[in-house]
């Protein structure tokens, strides 16, 4: 079943206990709910003031919930000190391949799924349960008044804070791998979009970067590929012999542009993988003489090449693969190899290429717009949107719209452009 409800439905779930049996987390662990908690109407955790028995030991404090348990990463609660108080992560479905979520300060989290536990009315109600995520409002009181000027500061200063947050979720990884399987995620995540985002990160846990490398050493090209793709159950679309009901994971295809297709991304960017595993991922890219130039558009145009360079097309089951085009190549770029290259050289104390790749970030050139950006677009003049040059522009309207729009928590946003006014 696609999961098309909104979070307040299972607020409602947990809230009524509308749960039935034995409670374990998933790491196993028994849970004893003596008290749900308070709902929370602003912004923070869900419920507040919750207390539970964990394996026997009573817990007090608050509750977060989920559709699905990645959502603590992309909602950022990883980096939000306001969540270390969380005692209890509560998904509808739990869909990673750890057992914790990770707070802040570092501790481990327990997590309980609701979709085996729910009482039989309850399940019911969720299968024909549907909203629209539509935005509320055509005003916005971030871009009211602004000038472009002011526009401008304010957003690169909000998109390198999100920028940040890419780095410090990375870092959070390396608790679990090392750089090579963080990169190796990441490229696959970039290459999932918003509909296959999990899928390919749940793809890079099922066969690891290190497992691949191993099975590279005695297979072809051809070989390796086939046994990505049967391990995620993207053989699917092409083997018609195939049952779909055996992947591992459900892929989502529908309304899915050719182009974007799962099956495709993989196939596109396979080769800058393959040609990585003798070496490392991460050695690719930090074991070339350029990035020690003095000009950061030179080591720019240097990453550009060393990923264009994997890349040859190349017949595969009878169908010819074309390569990746330019505007993958640089979503790749920056949102993942930058980001984990200045973890890197922060890491190993290389001040020099960490400002470097830096200015690369701030100089960047603006992605294409997506689904939110079209949507921010109703609330900015024309005038504002043309001054939207760079990504790390584009970046902070997106913070904008993740740590305020979704919520609709519009006087926080304005508290937000006035402290911003008053740095400028």
């Amino acid at each position: 079943m696609e999961q098309s409800f909104k979070e307040e439905l299972l607020y409602h779930i947990w809230d009524g206990r509308h749960i039935t049996g034995n409670l374990k987390t998933v790491s196993g662990k028994r849970i004893k709910l003596i008290f749900t908690g308070h709902f929370n109407t602003g912004k923070g955790p869900d419920f507040k003031n919750a207390v539970l028995k964990l394996n026997g030991e009573f817990l007090r404090g608050d509750v977060e919930v989920h559709i699905n348990t990645y959502d603590w990463v992309n909602h950022s609660h990883y980096l939000d000190s306001n969540f270390n108080k969380v005692v209890l992560h509560v998904v509808y479905k739990h869909n990673s391949a750890l057992s914790y979520s990770i707070k802040e300060n570092g501790e481990l989290l327990e997590i309980l799924e609701l979709k085996p536990i729910l009482d039989s009315e309850i399940g019911k109600l969720l299968e024909r349960y549907s909203v629209d995520n539509a935005m509320k409002e055509k005003s916005c009181l971030f871009f009211n008044g602004l000038v472009p000027d002011q526009m401008t500061v304010m957003l690169q200063r909000l998109g390198i804070e999100r920028f940040k947050a890419k780095i410090k979720r990375f870092d959070s990884f390396l608790l679990f791998s090392d750089f090579n399987q963080v990169l190796y995620q990441g490229i696959l995540e970039t290459c999932g979009y918003s509909k296959n985002k999990v899928n390919m990160i749940t793809l890079s846990e099922l066969l690891p970067y290190r497992e691949l490398n191993d099975y590279s050493k005695t297979h072809t090209f051809d070989e390796t590929l086939t046994e990505l793709l049967n391990r995620s159950g993207l053989i699917q679309f092409i083997d018609k012999d195939y049952n779909a009901a055996d992947s591992p994971i459900k892929w989502n295809t529908f309304r899915i542009r050719p182009a974007n297709h799962p099956l495709k991304r993989v196939i596109q960017i396979f080769p800058l993988l393959f040609s990585s595993l003798s070496k490392g991922l991460i050695t690719k890219f930090t074991c070339n003489e350029d990035i020690n130039n003095q000009n950061s558009k030179i080591v720019y145009k240097a990453f550009l090449e060393i990923i264009k360079s994997s890349f040859a097309e190349y017949d595969y089951h009878g169908k010819t693969y074309t390569k990746p085009g330019s505007m993958l190549i640089r979503t790749i770029l920056f949102n993942t190899i930058l980001p984990i290259l200045i973890l890197y050289y922060t890491k190993t104390g290389n001040d020099i290429i960490t400002k470097k790749l830096w200015e690369i970030v701030t100089d960047f050139r603006k992605l294409s717009d997506n689904h939110i950006i079209n949507k921010m677009k109703l609330f900015m003049t024309d005038n504002q949107y043309k001054h939207l040059k760079t990504e790390i522009m584009r970046q902070g309207v997106l913070k904008i719209y993740f740590d305020n729009c979704e919520y609709f928590t519009c006087n926080a946003c304005e508290k937000q452009k006035e402290s911003l006014l008053l740095e400028l």
